[in-house]
């Protein structure tokens, strides 16, 4: 029987408390490894969401920004002169021009409508009157009412009703090249395209608005 302090068994002890050590080292290594990589997950996950943030928020400023520019562009009709006829007037208050500016008049009771288009329109500091495209709709009123306008009654009078029923919608692009449509109660919103086929509109010399 070996002796109490035989060296063998103090070198086992040794080797057997070293290669614990050494594995206890290792476990809190990997477990410190487990630790950093979660911690570098979460921390590349919380970017990614702060810069999906980012970028949402850097669309929806530039939507509004679009928006702002289409939201000072509006045209309707109305009463234009001081003997009762009727109109389009428009303004421009963005400080740039829109352009491919179409005109859908939608009249009560026509199997179609009259789509217009042809016209750049500038900047204006007011309301404008559009008198290529009210001669356009003037005209198609009388040569209506001529037609099927059977009732003893002033045409006048029969075509400024016509003008005071017309439903006006437009369409045109900005200067980003986005298209907007406005509907005839003034709602805005944003096209992905230009929704008018060339062949459903009658185009307009723009030089006749200017």
């Amino acid at each position: 029987m070996a002796a109490s302090g035989d060296p063998l068994k103090w070198t086992d002890a040794l080797s057997a408390w070293s290669a614990f050590a050494s594995a206890v080292v290792a476990f809190l290594a990997l477990v410190a490894a487990g630790i950093a990589a979660v911690i570098a997950w979460h921390t590349y996950r919380k970017q990614d969401e702060q810069s999906q943030i980012q970028a949402e928020q850097l669309r929806q400023l530039e939507s509004d920004r679009r928006r702002a520019f289409a939201a000072q562009f509006s045209l309707w009709s109305e009463l234009t002169d001081p003997q009762g006829d009727y109109g389009f007037r428009y303004h421009n208050g963005s400080g740039q021009p829109v352009y491919v500016v179409s005109i859908i008049c939608t009249f009560p009771g026509a199997m179609r409508d009259l789509r217009m288009r042809g016209t750049t329109l500038g900047p204006t500091t007011g309301p404008r009157v559009l008198p290529a495209h009210t001669r356009i709709v003037d005209s198609s009123l009388k040569a209506f009412l001529e037609r099927y306008d059977m009732e003893p009654r002033p045409r006048r009078q029969a075509r400024l009703n016509l003008w005071s029923a017309i439903q006006v919608t437009v369409t045109f692009r900005d200067v980003n090249g986005v298209y907007w449509q406005r509907n005839p109660h003034f709602d805005l919103r944003e096209l992905d395209k230009d929704p008018m086929s060339l062949g459903q509109l009658l185009q307009v010399d723009q030089e006749s608005d200017s």
